[in-house]
């Protein structure tokens, strides 16, 4: 997606609702950086 349609202004992405034992439900904090970095974020 960041490299068809990014860079982006803005990436809104949750994090906080989290615990090691839901990885297919929510993402860790470690997760939601790396998805910012993937869709280009600035």
């Amino acid at each position: 997606i960041g490299h068809r349609y990014g860079p982006f202004d803005l990436t809104m992405l949750e994090t906080g609702a989290y615990d090691h034992e839901w990885p297919d439900v929510h993402m860790q904090p470690e997760q939601t950086l790396q998805a910012h970095i993937d869709l280009k974020g600035r």
